[in-house]
């Protein structure tokens, strides 16, 4: 059983998908009128040509080998019905399919949309939950689409340093989240101890607005901006 926007208890299985649909429809459509002026004035690029082709370069099968068995062995499987220990397991037999498949992604920009189906799973944020918003969506993806997410986050990591303000202390190598508390805490008593009260701002950022209802297209032109090629993006 689960409460719908009015309050009301909602109990038949069809009506509670039927929740969860029209939430995740509001949640991911748009609500905003693209002008990305301000990003040419705001953003500068960072990211060279020469990054761009690390970023690109066709992986090795060294590599490819190295990212499946980064990964977590026993993650819940996809649409494709494997988890990574079948793969790591029989990488004598699959490794070549595999390798051939991801070389054939990073040449020709090209995926089978099978391979990009997901399932979403929900996970409750709170013990008992009662509303479609406190559930977490999670997407289970084929292995494939893991392995190429892993070998592009680990070259990702090369450069993230360019595009990222060192006053972004989390999601970061290297950088703790706890940095972004002390921060806060300090400018918050700078902010109080100043006496003339002129030219300080602060905000608070609705999160939901801030992470799940964030654009794409404008995501899009940002990352383009810094640099990165049209392949990458």
């Amino acid at each position: 059983m689960l409460k719908n926007q009015t309050g009301q208890w909602v109990q038949e299985r069809s009506n509670i998908g039927s929740l969860f649909v029209d939430h995740c429809m509001h949640l991911f459509s748009s609500s905003f009128e693209e002008d990305h002026g301000l990003i040419e004035d705001l953003i500068h690029p960072v990211i060279t040509p020469e990054d761009n082709d690390v970023l690109c370069a066709i992986p090795s099968s060294a590599e490819i080998k190295d990212a499946v068995f980064q990964l977590g062995v026993l993650k819940a499987p996809g649409p494709d019905g494997y988890s990574v220990i079948f793969f790591q397991h029989y990488w004598g037999t699959v490794g070549v399919a595999v390798t051939k498949t991801v070389k054939h992604f990073f040449r020709t920009s090209f995926l089978l949309k099978q391979i990009n189906h997901s399932f979403i799973a929900l996970v409750p944020k709170v013990e008992h939950p009662i509303r479609v918003e406190q559930f977490r969506p999670i997407s289970l993806c084929n292995v494939v689409n893991k392995v190429i997410s892993k070998i592009l986050a680990g070259r990702l990591r090369g450069v993230i340093a360019k595009p990222i303000s060192h006053f972004q202390a989390a999601f970061v190598l290297g950088r703790v989240i706890q940095d972004n508390a002390i921060i806060g805490q300090e400018v918050l008593h700078s902010m109080k101890a100043k006496r003339e009260r002129k030219g300080l701002v602060a905000f608070k950022l609705d999160m939901e607005k801030a992470y799940d209802r964030m654009e794409w297209n404008f995501l899009l032109s940002v990352l383009r901006r810094f640099g990165f090629g049209d392949r990458w993006v």
